[in-house]
Parts: C-alpha cells; sequence; structure tokens
C-alpha cells in the first residue's frame, strides 16, 4: 500500500522554481535580486502545507 506524505513533492516545487527563478534572471526577463527577499515565503509554505494536512487527516507524525 502507498502512503502519501504531502512534503514530498514541496522539494523538488522549490528546486524547479528556483531554477526557473535562475533562468528568467539570466534572460534579463526579471530582476532576480528583487525576488530573493522573498525566499522564507516558501518555507512558511511549506509549513501551512502540512499543518493544512494534518488538520484534515487528523494525523501527526
Amino acid at each position: 500500500m502507498r502512503v502519501y506524505y504531502p512534503g514530498r513533492n514541496v522539494i523538488p516545487m522549490m528546486l524547479v522554481l528556483s531554477a526557473l527563478a535562475i533562468l528568467v534572471g539570466d534572460f534579463n526577463l526579471v530582476s532576480v535580486s528583487r525576488l530573493t527577499p522573498f525566499w522564507p515565503v516558501a518555507l512558511i509554505a511549506a509549513g501551512v502545507e502540512e499543518l493544512w494536512f494534518w488538520s484534515f487527516n487528523g494525523q501527526r507524525n
């Protein structure tokens, strides 16, 4: 039986988004230095996602 863990997609998504930010910065479409102050938002979003999942499923690890 496969167990779903909601946080297993967070790290790959953060890596993809950071790679896209670097790519967009290399093409000078957006200044990456304007985006770097917001990196803690990704960590907060990951924590909120975990709490959201736990609140509906009642699972505590």
